[in-house]
């Protein structure tokens, strides 16, 4: 008596013999092949590998090597910013310093021997201050 395998169509997310295996990860939500579990021509979703798509896909080493690049140089700019910010306060503060400097030695009243006109008495004649 030949006895052969009898496949019978299994529910959908299942597979191979009488359909005890579960199917993986196909993309667009498609039913993996009931007798090998593949997911055909569709394939996996993203983050899943392998014939039945169940493996996790492990990220590029390339991926990490640019993100890390780009992280660098990000922070390469936002240091350079910083600096440069907290340079031109130095700068600005020095010169607001010195003006007032400036500005402190400027006598504000001026002694002249000619009296101001301010100074002259209704008469006419001079006061002296």
């Amino acid at each position: 008596m030949n006895v052969g395998l009898v496949f019978t169509d299994c529910a959908a997310g299942s597979y191979g013999d009488y359909c005890t295996s579960k199917c993986g990860n196909c993309a667009d939500k498609t039913p993996c092949d009931i007798i090998t579990g593949g997911c055909g021509l569709v394939g996996c979703v993203d983050g899943f590998q392998g014939p039945t798509c169940k493996d996790v896909q492990e990220p590029d080493d390339n991926t990490t090597i640019i993100a890390a690049a780009v992280s660098a140089v990000i922070a390469v700019i936002i240091i350079s910013i910083v600096i440069f910010l907290v340079l031109k306060c130095r700068r600005r503060r020095k010169s607001t310093e010195s003006d007032q400097v400036l500005v402190n030695d400027i006598p504000l009243k001026a002694k002249t021997d000619a009296p101001r006109p301010s100074e002259q008495t209704p008469k006419g004649r001079w006061n002296v201050l």
